[in-house]
């Protein structure tokens, strides 16, 4: 069948030989500003070999809508799915497969209507394989990511869900027993949210032991000194929020008084500062 290049144009470029390989075999897409929503879709049901059903009566495609924009773009082939994914999601339109795996049919749904079929057909992604997707504007997906430091789920669900895509489309759900969060997005925002969470789930710094011999002070006298100026950890204040991670212990401080030295327990950034401390303060009195 052939298109008029008011409705979309394709053409296969033949594999370009170089010195160092091929290059990929491009499909190219002519887009009209004049060219109805509607059309646009025929077309590209046979541009990617599926059948794509519309209510012509919806209210993104009523009124003889039109793509309102000329354009000419190349894609590797097989990527032509993707692409016409992204062009519909400037429209606000979602492609959603439905039907027998592998022999699947495209419904073109308003995203932001009241049909919850959107929303409940999200593709299932694997955690490790979100970045593979995370280019694929208008790829409605949902993933499962684990979580190994963050306990706060419920802040963290708060923080992502402020990045969703509106209109009820996007969601957060966490899953506290098995410390995971579920995402349901648009792959690009998936994708952000994955990322946030990675750098976010760290391990607190580790807590060491150190032993320090004291020449001239009293250890116990020192410790409790120590100890006022490096407290322990106070009580929750319930006005104050909880933290998303792991709360970094507080210093434990204690004197061993047949070696007279004090006894540290604490991450190595307090160490420092309590060695520093204890270097000023342990010298031979007089001075």
């Amino acid at each position: 069948m052939r298109f008029s290049v008011a409705i979309l144009t394709l053409a296969l470029f033949g594999c370009l030989r170089s010195s160092a390989q091929e290059a990929p075999e491009l499909t190219t897409i002519t887009v009209s500003r004049d060219q109805q929503v509607s059309a646009f879709l025929d077309a590209s049901a046979l541009l990617v070999g599926k059948p794509i059903l519309y209510d012509p009566n919806s209210q993104r495609l009523q009124k003889g809508s039109t793509m309102g924009v000329d354009m000419v773009h190349a894609v590797p082939k097989g990527k032509e799915l993707d692409l016409v994914r992204s062009i519909l999601a400037f429209h606000e339109i979602t492609l959603v497969p439905v039907g027998p795996r592998g022999h699947e049919i495209l419904l073109a749904l308003d995203s932001r209507s009241t049909n919850n079929l959107v929303k409940n057909k999200a593709e299932f992604v694997p955690f490790e394989e979100i970045e593979r997707h995370a280019d694929r504007d208008g790829f409605y997906m949902m993933t499962s990511i684990p979580l190994r430091h963050i306990e706060n789920l419920t802040m963290l669900r708060t923080a992502l869900s402020t990045m969703v895509t509106p209109a009820g489309i996007g969601r957060v759900h966490e899953v506290p027993g098995a410390n995971r969060i579920i995402v349901m997005d648009y792959a690009p925002t998936v994708a952000a949210m994955a990322r946030i969470v990675k750098e976010l789930d760290v391990d607190p710094e580790p807590v060491v032991t150190q032993t320090i011999r004291l020449e001239h002070t009293d250890a116990g006298a020192l410790a409790t000194t120590l100890k006022e100026l490096f407290p322990g950890e106070a009580k929750p204040d319930p006005r104050q929020p909880v933290m998303m991670g792991r709360a970094v212990p507080a210093p434990r401080i204690a004197s061993h008084e047949p070696t007279n030295s004090v006894v540290l327990v604490a991450t190595e950034k307090d160490i420092a500062r309590i060695r520093e401390v204890i270097t000023q303060l342990d010298v031979p009195p007089g001075e």
